[in-house]
């Protein structure tokens, strides 16, 4: 739990880079992780 936690910690650190403003973000595989996100937060504001 502690891995995932760990690697979740870097995805969103990572995510705050400047280089992740670039157009290439704008790509339809981001858009899907977003809407998963989302998907997750909403489910869990549903418990």
């Amino acid at each position: 739990m502690a891995t995932r936690a760990r690697s979740t910690f870097n995805l969103l650190t990572f995510n705050l880079q400047p280089s992740n403003l670039q157009p290439s973000n704008l790509q339809p595989s981001n858009l899907q992780a977003s809407n998963l996100g989302q998907k997750a937060t909403r489910a869990r504001s549903t418990w």
